[in-house]
């Protein structure tokens, strides 16, 4: 299996040029989707019996390897970069470090096919601040058959300005573009990511449209401006070169768990301490004592073995306003990367940072929008 991937890989990155400057002749482009397609008549034609081989436009997906390969092109942008990869539709090549020439429901579909379900990108609107799906390793590739031959994940293909670093190799998390109506044709439901701008495929910020996102809050509006292409991206410019998308875990763990947290007490209840704790996954109750210590310990646990906890909270009757608002300051600390993320408010509840506003809100001057 792998000697077919690197027959595909061979003939893709095939002549190729090692300088960066294009061939002023052909469009690089024109050139570039000439050779894709190609390929692709050739892997439908070759793998068309095999059913542990996706072969789609730009793109082959090997389900017993779990690996989905892409054929893209490489860019050098002229702003911070914003796109790992985008679509080939999307106009964004100025700040985006890849072109795709598989369209961003094909690769949706591909992850599919090798065993990965998508999840959930980030929607403030909804109160969805932590983007939820399984890992995906992200790495660019050149001709497997050169002397100079290389790959690079994804992370190392940006330096971040704020830490002179390039970005932690964490994967992207598998969140699947949404599905939209199309308003020329009602009832028409169509991927965002294919039809939207920015058409985005892997963002290195929290895009609510894209398939593929950073697995930690990174609004754009934090992140903007930060990011340089690393030197380590050195593939030639314009070239054709290999997308590869793989299973973080390929064992078939999971790192999604979706847990709730249910907090009661007595109608008297004023102490924090005196709340009583159950920490839930389906039936399983995960802490052994009713107590946020114990609660906190089964989380720490989790992450500790390569989890991601999504929370959702359920505040009881007999919580009294002030142990709420003591244990809603206390979850915003742990609301993080490395503790519980923290889900949007179930039927019902508010959200838990409605119970501890920012003290400066007191102050009529301080309320933005007063």
């Amino acid at each position: 299996m792998k000697t077919i991937v690197t027959g595909l890989m061979a003939l893709v990155v095939a002549g190729v040029s090692c300088s960066r400057a294009a061939d002023p002749a052909v469009p690089a482009r024109e050139k570039n989707r000439a050779e894709v397609d190609r390929v692709y008549k050739q892997n439908q034609a070759k793998y068309k019996d095999n059913p542990d081989l996706l072969a789609l436009p730009g793109l082959l997906a090997d389900r017993k390897e779990k690996r989905v390969s892409i054929q893209a092109e490489a860019n050098y942008p002229n702003q911070p970069p914003e796109f790992f990869l985008i679509a080939e539709n999307s106009g964004h090549d100025y700040e985006a470090i890849a072109i795709s020439f598989a369209k961003p429901s094909d690769i949706h579909k591909g992850l599919v096919f090798v065993g990965l379900e998508p999840g959930r990108p980030c929607d403030p609107a909804r109160i969805e601040f932590w983007p939820k799906g399984e890992r995906v390793v992200m790495t660019f590739s050149g001709d497997p058959a050169s002397p100079k031959a290389r790959s690079i994940r994804a992370e190392r293909c940006c330096v971040d300005d704020r830490t002179g670093k390039t970005l932690p190799e964490k994967g992207l998390v598998f969140v699947g573009s949404a599905m939209l109506d199309a308003p020329e044709a009602p009832g028409t439901r169509i991927y965002a990511a294919d039809s939207r701008g920015p058409n985005a495929i892997a963002a290195s910020y929290n895009e609510p449209q894209t398939v593929l996102d950073v697995p930690y809050q990174a609004p754009q509006g934090v992140v903007y401006g930060h990011l340089t292409v690393a030197p380590d991206f050195d593939f030639p410019a314009n070239g054709l070169i290999q997308v590869i998308l793989e299973p973080e875990y390929k064992d078939g763990r999971k790192r999604v768990i979706d847990l709730l947290l249910s907090v009661d007490g007595e109608p008297a209840t004023v102490s924090l301490n005196d709340l009583r704790f159950s920490l839930k996954s389906g039936a399983s109750e995960l802490n052994k004592e009713p107590s946020l210590t114990s609660v906190l310990a089964a989380v720490s646990g989790l992450v500790d073995d390569g989890r991601d906890p999504y929370v959702s909270l359920q505040f009881g009757a007999g919580v009294s306003l002030q142990a709420l608002h003591d244990l809603c300051a206390l979850l915003s600390s742990v609301d993080t990367e490395k503790g519980m993320r923290i889900e949007p408010p179930r039927p019902g509840q508010l959200f838990y940072k409605a119970f501890a506003p920012a003290s400066t809100f007191l102050d009529r001057e301080s309320r933005m929008a007063q």
